[in-house]
């Protein structure tokens, strides 16, 4: 078993050390949304050799991979509460990692939904007790600037996705790019078992802070969603990862389809791209939230709104562009203003509970997201693009286009309709950042309140 730390071993140790955990936490990170990315990256080839619609398709990367996240995270996110962190997150990455490598196999579209199901139920276990250790390492006015560097795991996961996913998919085949990239994964843990320790509860919190104190589920809850500032994050974060798990479903296919990208062209651009904008954009709200933060709370909430409502405006133009030199640098701005919102409003959530609330809080945040944001993103704008593809085509119904149009190998008229559809509900999908700006404008405007009440309970 893992030898736990104190809170005053946890206090003492190097600042060097932290880091080091905060970048074994954030490989994990990295490999999820590996393996996330690598079906969105190479998800034309699997469509096309299962002969799926769009809106099977956007099942397949939400609502099959969502169903056991959402039933397992918040439970195993209790016993986070109580056990072991560490083990708990080492053993969730070699789960996800397995049924990743497995997909590899798949011989039907139902095999691959219950592989991506095992996908899920691995995820589940990580992120709350990896924030939750976090917290336990980096003292309040550093935790949205550490987030900030563990949610650099998304993109660095998305670039390494798509990039060998793509290459993988184009010169092998894409089960070969499920094979090489969850075996990885495979290793993590035994690094994270021999290297990691579990720190001590409520570490880098005030010394009054009450870490022993175990609320349960119902308390904590109760105490969240009775912060005026939370429910406004909360929902502004809910509409945010819904345009954003949609846009990234179909992002990488619509290169394929509107400028007749290779997989191997599509793994480059679309996961330099986004991976360096992703990155500046984490990076950009970490830094800046904090500092600006330092002399309004309020901009925990107009930072974030401003960052959202400038990526939909840019999301809006780089889907109608018919070039891809055009389209590719509004992909960039787009992305940088995007992510600006995660750090600020995981550190802030983190900021307004107890030491012993925070795997829970965590877990409550990612279920209520990806309730909606997993579950309807993907499909939703697979139905949209199904529909307006039709539409495009000048068919009735969207049963009797996927008739006419069943593969990348039918007619010019069918790429033409399928690209102009899946361009319009990109379009419309990115027009929900602005709904999210919203929500995060009026976040603001009792942050400050509810953080003075937070330190005093």
């Amino acid at each position: 078993m893992i030898r736990s730390l104190s809170v005053s071993e946890t206090a003492a140790t190097p600042v060097s050390y932290r880091y080091w955990v905060l970048a074994i936490l954030t490989v994990g990170l990295a490999l999820s949304f590996v393996d996330r990315t690598v079906l969105s990256s190479i998800g034309e080839a699997v469509r096309v050799e299962f002969a799926l619609t769009n809106t099977q398709f956007g099942f397949l990367q939400g609502p099959a991979f969502v169903v056991l996240y959402l039933a397992m995270c918040i439970p195993i996110s209790r016993l986070a509460e109580r056990y072991n962190r560490v083990v708990i997150v080492s053993i969730s990455v070699g789960i996800w990692s397995l049924f990743t490598t497995l997909s590899g196999v798949a011989g039907s579209f139902v095999l691959l939904c219950l592989l991506r199901m095992g996908v899920g139920l691995g995820e589940a276990g990580s992120g709350p007790a990896s924030q939750s250790i976090i917290s336990d390492y980096f003292p309040p006015h550093q935790r949205a600037r550490a987030l900030s560097i563990y949610y650099l795991g998304m993109p660095i996961g998305i670039l390494a996705g798509a990039l060998f996913g793509g290459f993988a998919t184009q010169y092998l085949s894409w089960r070969w790019a499920f094979v090489i990239l969850g075996v990885p994964g495979l290793l993590l843990p035994l690094v994270m078992l021999a290297t990691v320790r579990e720190p001590g509860r409520g570490a880098s919190d005030a010394a009054d802070v009450d870490a022993d104190h175990r609320p349960g589920f119902v308390e904590t809850a109760c105490y969240l969603f009775g912060v005026p500032a939370f429910r406004h994050l909360l929902m502004g974060t809910i509409v945010a990862s819904f345009a954003t798990y949609g846009l990234s479903a179909f992002t990488a296919p619509f290169l394929i389809r509107r400028f007749d990208f290779d997989y191997a062209q599509v793994g480059l651009f679309y996961g330099l791209v986004t991976g360096a904008s992703y990155s500046a954009g984490l990076m950009l709200g970490g830094y800046m939230a904090p500092a600006l933060a330092r002399r309004d709370a309020r901009w925990y909430g107009w930072l974030p709104a401003i960052g959202v409502a400038l990526a939909a405006l840019c999301y809006g133009l780089s889907f109608q562009q018919t070039r891809a030199a055009a389209m590719l640098p509004l992909l960039f701005f787009a992305g940088a203003f995007h992510f600006v919102y995660v750090g600020p409003t995981n550190g802030i959530t983190q900021n307004l509970v107890s030491p012993r609330m925070r795997a829970t809080t965590a877990a409550i945040l990612f279920v209520s997201i990806n309730i909606v944001a997993i579950t309807l993103g993907p499909p939703v704008t697979g139905y949209l693009i199904d529909h307006l593809s039709a539409t495009a085509y000048g068919v009735a119904g969207q049963a009797a286009y996927q008739q006419a149009c069943t593969a990348l190998t039918v007619s010019a008229a069918c790429k033409k309709a399928l690209a102009e559809g899946t361009s319009w509900s990109l379009i419309v999908i990115s027009m929900f950042f602005l709904w999210s700006a919203a929500h995060f404008l009026m976040a603001s405007r009792t942050v400050e309140h509810d953080l003075r009440r937070a330190h005093r309970s």
